[in-house]
């Protein structure tokens, strides 16, 4: 299991990544983030370790362009799954893209590394949900790729049964709405009452998202390329 970036599991709650300087570059008021530019990620850990550790650090280093676009996208996806505990449980990790060396003992450099969501149990738990607070008011981002619009577009036209099913999704071989929510496991009901029909919780996500994300349909400003 990778280790974990420290600003978001030192600052546990959704609000304490808004004093991190990620955060404005989240927002269509903050500077862009810069291509050329680093964030250093760093824990210290007693979980994750070699055995031979009583505990171990793990350095890396983020792009800035990169990590705010992942984020953004780890939180779009966190509405769609109504996940409930992005972060209070400070469950966004850091890998390595380029091979991880032992700088000292027990200290590791994971080098040129990216985020990733880590635990992702915690979804479709009801209808009000973690993740669409934060996304929309505790953190309320407004800055998103324009990719990843314009494929939840797609998805929210085909469930709607206004397009046909989007090649990123034929190439999963789903070609309708049904085998969607088979692909996704929504279809298989369940006993709780708020949850006897999970894929109705998702589209009624997916409309939120993307409700929210057309409003900033012709920002400039609001839109990584």
């Amino acid at each position: 299991m990778g280790p974990g970036l420290p600003v978001l599991r030192g600052h546990g709650k959704g609000e304490k990544l808004k004093k991190h300087g990620i955060y404005s570059k989240l927002t269509r008021g903050g500077a862009w983030p810069a291509r050329e530019d680093t964030v250093k990620a760093r824990q210290i850990t007693k979980m994750y370790k070699p055995d031979r550790c009583k505990s171990a650090t793990y350095n890396g280093r983020l792009n800035e362009w990169q990590m705010a676009r992942d984020l953004s996208d780890i939180m779009v996806v966190d509405v769609l799954a109504s996940n409930e505990d992005r972060f209070p449980g400070a469950n966004i990790e850091f890998k390595s893209l380029s091979g991880v060396k032992e700088t000292s003992d027990c200290v590791f450099d994971f080098g040129e590394s990216r985020l990733f969501s880590l635990d992702n149990g915690a979804t479709f738990k009801g209808t009000q949900s973690n993740g669409w607070m934060d996304f929309s008011k505790r953190v309320k981002i407004s800055r998103f790729r324009k990719e990843t619009f314009r494929r939840l577009t797609q998805i929210k036209e085909f469930v709607e049964n206004k397009r046909t099913a989007p090649v990123f999704l034929m190439r999963w071989g789903i070609s309708r709405p049904s085998e969607l929510w088979v692909f996704l496991a929504l279809d298989k009901g369940d006993k709780h009452p708020r949850r006897k029909e999970p894929h109705k919780l998702f589209l009624t996500n997916l409309n939120n998202v993307w409700t929210y994300m057309n409003r900033f349909a012709n920002d400039k400003y609001a839109w990584y390329d």
